[in-house]
């Protein structure tokens, strides 16, 4: 409920009556108030934007609930296309998805126009760190962020050649973070598995969310209620700001 739908207090007659609080109510409001203090950082950490991404409640409401996830043993790699296919992104159709997905992580824009050339360095929202490329052990690699052998168990193995090429190419299903967090992850689930960096669970939540939704794919109930709960904290400081404005 709004602020604005907030029911009318009563007049005074409430208000000059002695007030005596039963001291487990008044133990509930303590710890009330030292859990949201000991959300304040929290709930004030900047999240990662994408701008196109629905508000959470929204957006979960509109993804169908789907029975546990069975692992279906047949899926293969290359049954979403061998390798990278070229970029979806206006201006960056010679290079591969990944190099695409790297560029958009990249805090400056590439000299050239349309050049698919490695950035220097790259924000990673995964550990909410900026990598730099040549001091990694590793190369950082392309997370899908829905799993393909989890789409494939949700219903992608249904699907045309086509379909599953775009799904695996999709700008909006890759997110490219160090080797370690990525294996970490594997073919896991938000109820299995979410970001090292707690500020960014909401967010990774939603983008999971507007691909299984764009792509009619249903998510099992653990997994939605897990994204739901990553949210949570983040409608409490909306709420709070509403207060204070």
């Amino acid at each position: 409920m709004s602020p604005s739908r907030l029911p009318s207090r009563r007049p005074s007659q409430a208000r000059r009556r002695q007030i005596s609080v039963h001291p487990i109510h008044a133990a509930v409001v303590v710890l009330s108030v030292a859990s949201v203090w000991l959300l304040l950082p929290q709930l004030r950490a900047p999240q990662p934007l994408d701008p196109g991404l629905p508000p959470p409640a929204e957006l979960f409401a509109q993804i169908a609930e789907g029975p546990p996830r069975l692992k279906d043993h047949t899926y293969k790699r290359t049954e979403f296309g061998s390798g990278w296919g070229p970029a979806r992104l206006p201006g960056q159709e010679a290079c591969t998805a990944r190099e695409a997905a790297l560029l958009a992580q990249a805090p400056h824009s590439p000299p050239t126009p349309g050049s698919c050339e490695r950035p220097a360095e790259i924000f990673d929202p995964y550990s909410g760190t900026t990598l730099h490329l040549e001091d990694l052990p590793r190369p950082p690699e392309a997370d899908h962020v829905l799993p393909l052998s989890a789409a494939w168990d949700l219903g992608a193995s249904q699907w045309s050649t086509q379909l599953r090429v775009e799904f695996a190419n999709d700008p909006l299903n890759l997110v490219v973070t160090s080797r370690e967090a990525n294996q970490a992850k594997s073919d896991q689930l938000p109820s299995q598995w979410m970001p090292p960096q707690r500020h960014t669970h909401c967010w990774y939540s939603q983008r999971l969310g507007a691909v299984a939704y764009k792509y009619s794919l249903a998510l099992p109930a653990e997994d939605l209620a897990r994204m739901r709960a990553s949210c949570r904290y983040f409608r409490l400081r909306d709420y709070i700001a509403r207060l204070g404005g």
